[in-house]
């Protein structure tokens, strides 16, 4: 148990969220063959406790690229255009963050309901807006780590009530 103002208390409450950078490169090792020429980067924003709480909409080859996306998602996401989908498919809700029309950022996983994916969009812009997107490292976590960005992320623009006729 913690007593009041000890540094561990104190330290607790400054905890926050913030950016991290992810590739599919092996981590360097005697043991494993040289590292590969198309390893990918790509970025999620995590919370105090570690829970994802969203991730870049696609992988960037390098990691300079990459911190710039995060840092212009960082400063414009108050701006950005959001959306709530429903995927048909698997039932489940995801959101997403454009910036001009491109899809810069996705929730981290799905959601069965609508007002957990809600929420969980309102925390990613807060934690987004306030995290610094400045890396403290990369870290290397294999070629099956990035495997989500595999297949683009479709965003259909709402479709009008009554089609015009061709």
């Amino acid at each position: 148990m913690l007593r009041r103002g000890s540094d561990v208390d104190k330290r607790l409450h400054h905890v926050t969220a913030r950016f991290i950078y992810i590739s599919d490169e092996r981590a360097h090792s005697p043991w494993h063959d040289a590292a590969t020429a198309d390893a990918q980067v790509s970025w999620r924003v995590v919370a105090g406790n570690n829970r994802p709480l969203g991730r870049s909409a696609t992988a960037f080859a390098s990691l300079a690229e990459c911190v710039a996306a995060a840092t212009q998602l960082h400063r414009e996401v108050g701006r950005a255009d959001s959306s709530v989908l429903f995927d048909v498919a698997d039932g489940h809700w995801r959101w997403t963050v454009a910036l001009c029309g491109q899809s810069a950022a996705v929730s981290a996983h799905a959601y069965k309901r609508r007002t957990e994916c809600i929420r969980s969009l309102e925390q990613f812009i807060v934690a987004a807006s306030h995290a610094a997107p400045e890396p403290d490292g990369l870290r290397r976590l294999g070629p099956n780590a990035l495997r989500g960005y595999v297949a683009p992320v479709v965003i259909d623009a709402a479709l009008p009530a009554t089609a015009e006729p061709a």
